[in-house]
C-alpha cells in the first residue's frame, strides 16, 4: 500500500474487538492460517460466500461483506488499467465459471465498459466451441489459467491470437513465456489468494515479478524456514477476519513501503514445497520449473516400486521427440524414471482447472519392483 494504512487497520481491528492501543498494536496481532477459517462462524450478514479450490488441501469457506466485494472490484478495475486494457478491447473470460475471479473480473469489464465474452474454462465450454467463438468475435485480451490459455492459443489461427493474455493461479512456466514471445503475445499475471483476493499484478518483462495493486489488501511478510512468506489482510472484510493471514506462498526480492507493507515481490514457491524421494529432499517448484522448460503438458508422479521410489513422467504424444530432453531435465533426481505418453485429458487438474504437476502417489498406487525403467 502506498498510503498510510494505520487508520484502516485500526478500524478493522476495532470492529472485531481487538485492541489497538500502543504504537505496536499491529505487531501484537497474531498470524492466522486455514485453521482459523475452518473454525469461524459468521455473526453478521455476509454478501458473498465462496469456497477455496482445495488444491493445497481440503477446501474452506470464506465469507465476505459488501465493502470487501466493492474494494476487490475496484482493484480488479485498477489491474486492467495497469495491464493497458481499455474500453476498445474485448476480453475472453476463460476462467472456471464457479470461481470468484470469473465473476469479479467479468463484472470489472462491464463496469469499465470493456466488452467481455464469458466462455468459462475447459469444464464449461468445449475447446472447439471456444475456438469457434474466438475466431468469430476476435477478443484482443484473454484471461484464464495459463495452461488452458496456451492450449487454446495453439489451436487458433495466428490472425486470431490476442494481443495479450492475463493469467494466474498456476506456476508460470518457461515454455509458456517462450511460446508467448514466439507468437508475439504479451503475458501478464495476477497474484491473488483465495482468502484475501487479488493484490498483485506482474510487470510485462517478468510474469513472476509483482507490484502490489490497490488499497484493499494489506500485504506484508513473515520469515519462515523456507523464506519470506506472504501475509495478507483484507482491510474491508468486516464479516470474517482475514487478518494477518498466511496463505502459504514464499516470495523473494521483496521491496517495502514506509508503513512496512510490501511494494514489490517475486513469487518463489509454496511453504510445503519440499518433497523427499528415496530419502533425499527436492523442491517441487524446481522440478516444475525444469520440466516446464520442455513443455506445459506433464505430470511428475512419484510412485512405490518395492522399497524404492520411482518417477513416472506423463506427457502428450506430440512430445515423443523430446523424451531425452525431458529425462535430462531431472537427471539428478535419485530415482529410476520413465516417460509415459498419452493425451492431455490424462493430465490431472483440480476442479477449477489448475494443473497438478507433481503428484505423490506413494501409498496410493505402486508399480512392480521389476518394471523396466529408463
Amino acid at each position: 500500500m502506498t498510503e498510510d494504512s494505520t487508520n484502516a487497520k485500526k478500524k478493522l481491528l476495532n470492529h472485531f474487538g481487538i485492541s489497538t492501543e500502543g504504537n505496536d498494536f499491529w505487531k501484537r496481532v497474531p498470524f492466522s492460517d486455514k485453521s482459523h477459517l475452518d473454525n469461524f462462524i459468521p455473526s453478521s450478514k455476509f454478501a458473498y460466500l465462496f469456497t477455496t479450490g482445495g488444491s493445497t488441501g481440503e477446501s474452506s469457506l470464506v465469507f465476505t461483506g459488501k465493502e470487501s466485494m466493492e474494494a476487490q472490484l475496484t482493484t480488479a478495475c485498477l489491474t486492467f488499467d495497469y495491464f493497458g486494457v481499455t474500453e476498445k478491447d474485448n476480453v475472453a473470460m476463460l476462467l472456471s465459471l464457479k470461481t470468484r475471479s470469473f465473476q469479479l473480473f467479468t463484472e470489472a469489464c462491464v463496469k469499465r465498459g470493456t466488452g467481455v465474452i464469458p466462455l468459462g474454462a475447459w469444464n464449461s465450454s468445449p475447446i472447439s466451441q471456444t475456438v469457434r467463438i474466438i475466431e468469430k468475435v476476435r477478443p484482443t485480451v484473454w484471461e484464464g489459467i495459463s495452461s488452458y490459455l496456451l492450449s487454446v492459443m495453439c489451436k487458433v489461427k495466428p490472425e486470431y491470437l490476442p494481443r495479450c493474455i492475463i493469467t494466474g493461479a498456476e506456476p508460470t512456466l518457461n515454455w509458456q513465456i517462450r511460446k508467448c514471445k514466439e507468437l508475439g503475445v504479451k503475458m501478464y499475471t495476477r497474484y491473488s489468494t483465495a482468502e484475501g483476493g487479488q493484490c498483485g499484478a506482474s510487470k510485462y518483462d517478468d510474469p513472476n515479478r509483482m507490484d502490489v495493486i490497490g488499497n484493499s489488501t494489506y500485504v506484508e511478510t513473515v520469515e519462515k524456514s523456507m523464506g519470506d512468506a506472504i501475509v495478507v489482510t483484507d482491510l474491508n472484510n468486516f464479516v470474517m477476519p482475514i487478518i494477518r493471514f498466511v496463505p502459504g506462498d514464499i516470495v523473494k526480492n521483496v521491496k517495502y513501503n514506509d508503513d512496512d507493507s510490501v511494494k514489490e515481490f517475486t513469487y518463489d514457491k509454496r511453504m510445503d514445497d519440499e518433497v523427499k524421494i528415496n530419502g533425499c529432499a527436492y523442491s517441487k517448484a524446481d522440478i516444475i520449473s525444469r520440466l516446464g522448460t520442455c513443455t506445459q503438458d506433464f505430470a511428475f508422479r512419484i510412485k512405490n516400486a518395492g522399497k524404492l521410489d520411482v518417477i513416472e513422467i506423463t506427457t502428450t504424444e506430440e512430445h515423443k521427440s523430446e523424451e531425452e530432453a525431458i529425462l535430462r531435465s531431472v537427471d539428478d533426481i535419485g530415482a529410476e524414471k520413465s516417460v509415459v505418453f498419452g493425451d492431455a485429458a490424462s493430465l490431472p487438474k483440480t476442479s477449477n482447472g489448475k494443473r497438478k504437476y507433481v503428484i505423490d502417489m506413494r501409498g496410493i498406487q505402486s508399480v512392480p519392483a521389476t518394471a523396466p525403467q529408463k
